[in-house]
């Protein structure tokens, strides 16, 4: 057994161990240590409502940031926000184009915000333009709101409002 040294944990037996065959049938002492209770993790109920800018923080939008190129046709039922450049066909919920962003092309939409560059083509219900959005094209919508600096320039036709 010199080869071998068996040792074994905790407090030295009363009897010395000879061979591995009784170091295998010596019982092993119990576990000091309790086992420990499961954790129970309640959680409370909030019955507010979430509040209106957390609400549009959460809806999903998709992004062309700046810097990207699309060429192509986009159709989505959520909303968009165009930091870059694209040149297409568009049909989305909502249409952002920000300030770093520019559209060319066919766009119809519910609310379309421009703070950049938009030059062709659009329907909308809502027109938002902000002071530096520049607009080239036909526009029509039913509601508009501009702010002074925003440039236009174009045909722009307001149709009737839809009864709610």
């Amino acid at each position: 057994m010199d080869l071998f040294k068996l040792r074994r944990e905790g407090p030295p037996a009363a009897t010395p161990v000879n061979s591995l065959e009784e170091l295998l049938s010596t019982p092993t002492p119990a576990d000091p240590l309790p086992s420990p209770e499961p954790a129970v993790f309640s959680t409370p109920v909030v019955s507010e409502p979430t509040p209106i800018k957390a609400q549009v923080a959460m809806r999903s939008e998709s992004v062309i940031t700046e810097g990207f190129h699309f060429n192509g046709v986009v159709k989505a039922l959520t909303d968009l926000r165009v930091d870059g450049t694209l040149d297409g066909d568009i049909e989305v919920k909502s249409l952002v184009i920000g300030g770093t962003g520019a559209v060319s092309g066919q766009c119809r939409c519910d609310v379309l915000m421009i703070e950049g560059r938009f030059q062709g083509k659009a329907e909308c219900r809502e027109l938002h333009l902000n002071a530096g959005a520049v607009i080239d094209g036909e526009v029509t919508y039913s509601v508009l709101r501009a702010q002074r600096g925003a440039q236009i320039t174009g045909k722009y036709i307001q149709k009737r409002r839809e009864a709610p």
